[in-house]
């Protein structure tokens, strides 16, 4: 979410992101990846639990995980 935007500052889930939006945000990196000439796929979205464990299994130094 947007830091400071007063428009954001209540969305703390993403059940509380328009569905629109969400498809919005989607099909651009679809497209930007097309025009790198990569392949990608999307898998949908997840909330903030799942996407910090996410990160911190797979992106962090095993210190900081």
């Amino acid at each position: 979410m947007p830091v400071d935007d007063p428009r954001w500052n209540q969305v703390r889930q993403l059940d509380q992101v328009p569905d629109h939006l969400l498809n919005e945000i989607e099909q651009f990196f679809l497209t930007y990846k097309i025009l790198e000439a990569k392949k990608t796929r999307s898998q949908g979205w997840v909330g903030r639990d799942e996407t910090v464990k996410y990160i911190g299994e797979r992106c962090l130094p095993e210190e900081q995980a």
